[in-house]
């Protein structure tokens, strides 16, 4: 049954794990658009990109929308430039492909430097406001799915089992699943030294490419705080644990 599943096919067909992420500039298909937006939950203006459907400037319709997430240390040209546009061009349903810096898709539980740093509220508040609000979607569960790899892998499983109202189908291609579980037995250790993890090496160097002032180094996307402070903060963002609260009265996604 799952098979047969539309979303499923059209997630699958965007996001099957033999994409090669090499830096090949994106394909030449004019539904692919670039779109800057305020995302007031982390105070910046962003940019995502987005394809249409063939015919969306020629009907009056009402869309799917397909919500693929990059990894870390990806930005919003990933999908694009891994053939998205081609693999969609014959679905009708709209495909937005947002930047979500190195934030893992979270409310960071502290910032510093001033920084706004709700990045779930900023992908489920400000993003699909904003799309709803611009495109002829079907605004509801039903004509929503969410998807991603790696770092957006962990993220769309994660934002998907958080709000199972907005989501009718929710994909994760190699995503980083354990995240949030590591990091809550690191904070419930009583070994201080289990609780350091060795921050990574970032690059300041910027990716002109983004375009984004302030926003197109690796260390300029990798928020300044702490995500999880307590182990209650790591278990509210633990797919482990979501997917076990929702109420078997629900309707489940595809989940997959």
């Amino acid at each position: 049954m799952i098979a047969r599943s539309p979303w499923f096919v059209a997630t699958l067909i965007l996001a099957f794990p033999g994409l090669s992420f090499a830096q090949a500039p994106p394909p030449a298909v004019s539904a692919l658009k670039t779109v800057a937006f305020e995302g007031k939950s982390i105070g910046r203006t962003l940019k995502y990109n987005v394809i249409l459907p063939k015919n969306y400037d020629v009907s009056t319709d009402r869309y799917p929308v397909l919500y693929l997430l990059h990894g870390y240390s990806g930005n919003f040209l990933n999908w694009a430039r891994n053939n998205a546009p081609k693999f969609a061009k014959d679905l009708e349903l709209i495909v937005v492909m947002p930047d979500g810096g190195n934030s893992w898709y979270a409310n960071w539980a502290e910032s510093e430097d001033s920084q706004k740093n709700d990045w779930e509220d900023y992908i489920v508040k400000d993003l699909i406001g904003h799309v709803d609000s611009t495109y002829r979607t079907i605004a509801t569960r039903e004509g929503r799915a969410i998807n991603g790899l790696s770092m957006g892998g962990y993220g769309a499983l994660m934002l998907g089992l958080k709000h199972p109202d907005m989501f009718c189908s929710i994909g994760s291609h190699s995503g980083a699943l354990g995240f949030a579980r590591s990091a809550g037995d690191r904070l419930r250790s009583a070994d201080d030294a289990a609780k350091k993890k060795a921050p990574r090496k970032l690059a300041d160097q910027p990716n002109l490419a983004i375009g984004v002032e302030d926003f197109d180094s690796q260390v300029e996307r990798t928020p300044k705080g702490k995500l999880f402070v307590t182990a209650d903060n790591a278990d509210a963002y633990d797919p482990f644990k979501l997917v076990l609260a929702i109420p078997k009265e629900k309707n489940a996604a595809y989940l997959y």
